[in-house]
């Protein structure tokens, strides 16, 4: 059996003990396969991080607790990054700077009657 969607990781199973992160393929429609590749031996679905937020195509069975096992995977597009094949396209890493101090104090301003869109007075 072949899907294809969207490799997203979930927080599931809220407040209780089993409660953690896994993953699943999203195929449109809101619905979503709870997956697990074949051979990943951690609980959070680790072999599959590489592919969070891809497209792919995925290959593979739904076992018998409707966990979809992913024999085989292949990325169809790497969402938000150019193609590594596009010259044009480049990406520019700006490393983050020093937050500022403002240059001018802020002035206390009178309260606004949303309602006139006025400043309110007190009578």
């Amino acid at each position: 059996m072949t899907h294809q969607g969207t490799i997203v990781f979930m927080l599931t199973n809220i407040g209780s003990k089993s409660e953690g992160i896994k993953p699943f393929l999203y195929i449109g429609k809101g619905k979503f396969l709870e997956i697990w590749m074949s051979g990943d031996e951690s609980m959070s679905g680790d072999m599959l991080i590489p592919y969070d937020g891809q497209q792919i195509a995925v290959h593979g069975e739904v076992n018998d607790y409707d966990i979809f096992i992913i024999e085989t995977i292949e990325t169809i597009k790497t969402i938000g990054l150019p193609a590594p094949t596009d010259p044009q396209k480049t990406t520019e890493i700006v490393e983050p700077t020093e937050p500022t101090e403002p240059t001018e104090p802020i002035e206390d301003t009178e309260p606004v009657d949303s309602e006139n869109n006025n400043t309110a007075t007190e009578e």
